[in-house]
């Protein structure tokens, strides 16, 4: 009996987690989104995650128990969960906020577990496509499609699409416009991974290394009706 409880402990632990620490306004993952599928892998893909990753591994499974199948990848979506969480905290708990650090990475963890036992994979794709911050006060690859490449922007080339996917990264350093060799390293190597992944063929991959997709981005970005 005592060994059970032990065993057992870990569970009502993230149970504890799950169930008091979340956020009160947490939102709800979206259902929807305008992003295009290539934009949605190659977010999966910045993430850390592999493109063909259909499956979200719970963390507490992973962590203390190793209960997946014998020969099954761990890693899918444990990157983007965290992504996703650390998302979500930043906007339940802005910078000023007077909160403490503590409850914060809490909380954050409570909502790590949350995702990894409730979200798909499909559905944190939408959500780094709907939360990621891309700079010019610009959250969701869809303001970012305008913030950068302006209001009326027909539907990205692949290497436009390489070019915003880069920028999450460190948004101020990978700005197109005050630093066009950063950004433009950050989409060949985001050309390279879509490449390497499989997402886009070869062919594909020399098309977008060859297009010097910073010369298109508008230099601010203007507000959009």
């Amino acid at each position: 009996m005592v060994a059970l409880v032990i065993a057992a402990s870990p569970i009502w632990g993230f149970e504890l987690l799950y169930r008091v620490y979340l956020p009160a306004n947490r939102p709800q993952l979206p259902e929807a989104t305008d992003a295009t599928p290539l934009e949605l892998d190659a977010l999966w893909l910045e993430a850390g995650e592999r493109p063909t990753s259909s499956d979200v591994t719970p963390l507490w499974a992973l962590n203390y128990f190793r209960m997946y199948k014998p020969g099954a990848d761990p890693r899918p979506g444990v990157h983007a969960v965290a992504r996703v969480a650390r998302l979500w905290a930043a906007q339940a708990w802005p910078p000023d906020a007077r909160v403490d650090h503590l409850r914060r990475a809490v909380a954050e963890m409570a909502v790590i577990v949350w995702l990894s036992r409730t979200a798909s994979a499909d559905a944190l794709k939408r959500a780094l496509a709907a939360d990621t911050y891309f700079g010019r006060h610009a959250y969701g690859i869809g303001r970012a499609r305008r913030a950068y490449f302006g209001c009326s922007a027909a539907p990205l080339s692949t290497a436009q699409i390489a070019l915003l996917v880069g920028i999450p990264q460190n948004p101020s350093r990978c700005d197109p416009v005050a630093h066009p060799d950063v950004a433009a390293k950050r989409r060949q190597y985001m050309v390279q991974a879509l490449a390497a992944s499989g997402v886009i063929s070869a062919d594909d991959a020399a098309k977008a290394a060859s297009e010097k997709a910073e010369a298109a981005v508008a230099a601010k970005s203007a507000p959009c009706q």
